[in-house]
């Protein structure tokens, strides 16, 4: 086993430390995390995670494709969620490794023009989202507008070097570390990703055509090489069995695609054929994802982490059982349903848009506690007479039961009563705002485009609501923040 270390600035001016204590929180309870803690500098909260990967998988082919012990890395299996948070950690590792997605980056090769996420969304692609999450990115910093139309000329052409002054390149950097451009990265990052799993099922499909299978870490392999050089083409023609003109013979794969085959494809090829020290870093990356893939096989990703003993009420529950705001752990039909409506957002050009995930999936656990602390604290229930959950060791009924139950209200950031079994609790709900800047034109579910002039310009607006409705994502009136599968 090898160890990994990520560091994450997070900036002072525009992010608080319970956040990104939050955030470490979330890390402590990912299968893998050895430690992560917060340290700081002049400007800086830095998030320093450590995390354990296998490092077998790092050398030649034999290792590459080797099967682990429990069959986790090469046993054909679908694309599920803990697979696309596997390929995740991968593809960050190789894109960035512990560099923030929120900055500009310089491959330095002349091939390609700044690049910035974790999937290093690259300016002189020719990729629409990009230019429009950089234009937001420096919208919602108030950059002049004259200024980002020079600075993305500047940035989206072939590039050996940074062109960009250190000034300019602070203003860059600054605008999308802020607040509102780091939602826009995240959300160009979540759409690309999604491009990158249609691409990977392209793969999947062209295999089984000719009956083969491809195992997880062989689609790990697969999704990253895709982001480094485009949609498949060659790739597909191989796992149909075609043959293939590579830079060195290939044989094709077999029944079941494992790693080693992948590997032996890669080796193959014109990049990796001329720049063979890239790829021990590259099959690092894939190691990293399938050792991830492996333990959350064995554990929830979100495991709970109740106190040794009792412990009375208070505001430091709020930590514990940590939901998710991540799409990724909502279920269909509504998980799809979301994607489309956030990317038809993240589409808009007439104005800025803000979008900020509160809560997506929240656990029985967490329910609980914030169902009855808003019960105690609005004095609707006893404390005494709250009944008990298995795994949570909570103190209801003490002396300070009252404040300590508003204390824990405060910290859940709560308007509203939670219920024990939700849309939250299933899966199917999502807490978010939504702001613009001024009058925009937002592609509907139907292909059409709709002006919105009216305001409020937040998540009030009922014409936000109805092109959100026809996308199958219904607003909650009653609770500012709360859209759903079905508007409860």
């Amino acid at each position: 086993m090898a160890d990994v270390t990520f560091v994450e600035k997070f900036p002072k001016d525009s992010v608080k430390r319970e956040d990104v204590e939050a955030e470490r929180q979330l890390k402590l309870r990912l299968a893998g995390t050895k430690s992560s803690t917060i340290t700081e500098d002049d400007s800086d909260w830095l998030l320093t995670t450590v995390v354990e990967v296998g490092d077998d998988d790092t050398g030649g082919g034999a290792a590459a494709g080797s099967s682990d012990a429990n069959g986790t890395g090469d046993s054909p299996a679908p694309m599920t969620g803990d697979l696309k948070q596997a390929m995740r950690t991968a593809l960050r590792l190789n894109e960035i490794g512990d560099v923030s997605p929120y900055r500009l980056s310089f491959a330095g090769k002349g091939a390609s023009g700044a690049s910035f996420g974790f999937t290093q969304g690259d300016m002189a692609a020719g990729q629409p989202i990009v230019q429009t999450t950089f234009q937001r990115a420096l919208r919602s910093s108030a950059v002049a507008e004259a200024n980002i139309v020079d600075l993305a000329r500047r940035l989206s052409v072939h590039l050996i070097a940074n062109p960009l002054s250190p000034a300019e390149t602070n203003l860059v950097n600054d605008a999308l570390s802020a607040a509102g451009g780091r939602a826009a990265v995240d959300q160009m990052d979540e759409s690309i990703f999604e491009g990158l799993f249609g691409e990977v099922d392209k793969c999947l499909a062209a295999a089984a055509q000719t009956g083969r299978t491809v195992a997880p870490k062989a689609q790990i392999c697969m999704l990253l090489w895709i982001n480094m050089t485009g949609p498949p083409t060659r790739l597909l023609d191989w796992l149909s069995g075609k043959p293939v003109t590579m830079a060195r013979p290939v044989p094709s794969p077999g029944k079941i695609v494992d790693a080693a085959a992948i590997e032996t494809y890669l080796r193959a090829t014109d990049y990796f054929s001329e720049n063979p020290n890239n790829l021990p870093h590259f099959l690092q990356s894939v190691a990293a994802g399938a050792n991830f893939l492996s333990q959350t096989l064995a554990a929830p990703a979100f495991a709970p982490a109740p106190p040794a003993a009792p412990e009375p009420s208070g505001a430091q529950w709020c930590t514990r059982f940590p939901g998710s705001k991540s799409v990724d752990d909502l279920v269909e039909p509504f998980k799809t349903s979301i994607r489309r409506f956030l990317a038809a957002l993240n589409a808009v050009t007439s104005a800025t848009v803000r979008v900020d995930i509160a809560a997506t999936f929240r656990p029985p656990e967490r329910a609980y506690l914030m169902h009855y602390a808003w019960c105690i604290a609005n004095r609707i229930v006893q404390p005494a007479n709250v009944p008990a959950m298995s795994g949570v060791d909570i103190v209801w009924d003490h002396p300070d039961a009252t404040s300590a139950a508003q204390a824990m209200v405060r910290g859940y950031g709560m308007a509203a009563m939670a219920a024990l079994v939700s849309n939250h609790t299933k899966r199917l709900a999502v807490d978010m705002d939504v702001t613009w800047s001024n009058a925009m034109t937002i592609k509907q579910a139907d292909g059409s485009d709709r002006r919105i002039d009216s305001t409020p310009r937040d998540n009030g607006n009922l014409e936000l609501q109805q092109v959100a409705g026809g996308y199958g994502v219904l607003k909650l009136a009653s609770d500012p923040p709360h859209w759903s599968v079905n508007g409860h």
